[in-house]
């Protein structure tokens, strides 16, 4: 039986960055995949690249994808290899929630400054919190953007301060490392990307990396 370094279960962006990542720090990698693709809910498209390069691909069209606006990270690696023309998406402004103790519907906007804005709203006791929160978070993502920037490009580059200080917590954990209130850690939860998931086996650093 053959034994590995790291397991990485997924086939997004991330997983096969991180994937990428520890290969080339010489760590032993195996990917898994799920192959049991569901022909309904499926589409292929085929493209050919200006290297006259021919591309098949079979993706759910209801998939939610994050990064394919202009400074997006999926947005620039399409863009490297030439198909980011080819690419179309919509993007999603805002979801709706609703507050279940006083039976209230919230427009929460799919923006970082303005979801600062909307937490600070509702909490405003937790103002600082918050805001101590997003400096961090802004600063991880600045960090996050130029290291992936550099892989791509394969120039130099190292760990992402992601990794580094929130990668051993669980999203629960970390959430509460910043926040004493558990309705705003609960704004967190309500999230497509965890779809009923516990959130202390789900990882910050692949929360926080989509």
């Amino acid at each position: 039986m053959e034994q590995y370094d790291v397991l990485i279960v997924g086939s997004d962006i991330p997983c096969l960055v991180s994937a990428l990542f520890l290969a080339r720090k010489m760590r032993s990698v195996s990917v898994l995949l799920d192959d049991k693709a569901d022909s309904i809910n499926t589409e292929t498209i085929e493209m050919t690249d200006p290297e006259n390069n021919k591309f098949r691909f079979t993706y759910d069209p209801e998939a939610i994808v994050c990064g394919l606006e202009g400074s997006g990270l999926v947005n620039r690696y399409l863009s490297d290899i030439g198909i980011d023309a080819e690419i179309t998406g919509t993007r999603i402004q805002y979801d709706e929630i609703i507050n279940e103790a006083i039976q209230e519907f919230r427009r929460r906007y799919d923006d970082f400054d303005r979801f600062r804005v909307y937490l600070v709203r509702y909490y405003p006791k937790q103002r600082d919190q918050v805001n101590r929160f997003f400096r961090d978070l802004e600063r991880h993502y600045d960090n996050y953007v130029s290291q992936q920037k550099n892989m791509l490009k394969n120039v130099s580059y190292t760990l992402t301060s992601l990794m580094i200080e929130w990668g051993d917590y669980s999203l629960k954990d970390l959430l509460y490392k910043y926040f004493s209130d558990p309705e705003i850690v609960n704004e967190f939860m309500l999230n497509h990307q965890l779809n009923g998931l516990d959130p202390e086996k789900i990882n910050s650093y692949h929360f926080f990396s989509q």
